[in-house]
């Protein structure tokens, strides 16, 4: 039963992050960096006892991108006690684009 509701999770997440892709992929394209050649897209799920990290790693990313960089980061970081949230990333800058409420995870029975 444990190995069906890893599964379980790990489907919803696919889900979860292609639905999150397609809803903002416009959004990352119309973004003012509108020439980039890549759209990245990161799932951080810091819904665990990594959840102080979510933020110091959402910092990483942006820190670690050059000035105008060809490239449209958009992140969607789960927390542990606070609701998940979109984020474009950009060099030195981090604009929250969206909440999503908070997510729990449903076991699947038959």
């Amino acid at each position: 039963m444990k190995v069906k509701v890893q599964h379980a999770k790990a489907l919803a997440s696919i889900v979860a992050i292609t639905l999150t892709f397609f809803l903002l992929a416009p959004m990352a394209s119309a973004s003012k960096n509108s020439q980039a050649s890549w759209t990245f897209m990161v799932y951080l799920d810091a819904d665990n006892s990594l959840d102080s990290f979510g933020p110091i790693n959402l910092q990483q990313m942006s820190d670690g991108l050059a000035p105008g960089a060809s490239v449209n980061v958009v992140v969607l970081m789960d927390r542990l006690n606070l609701p998940a949230y979109t984020y474009e990333v950009a060099h030195q800058q981090i604009k929250t684009v969206q909440s999503l409420g908070k997510w729990t995870w449903v076991a699947l029975k038959r």
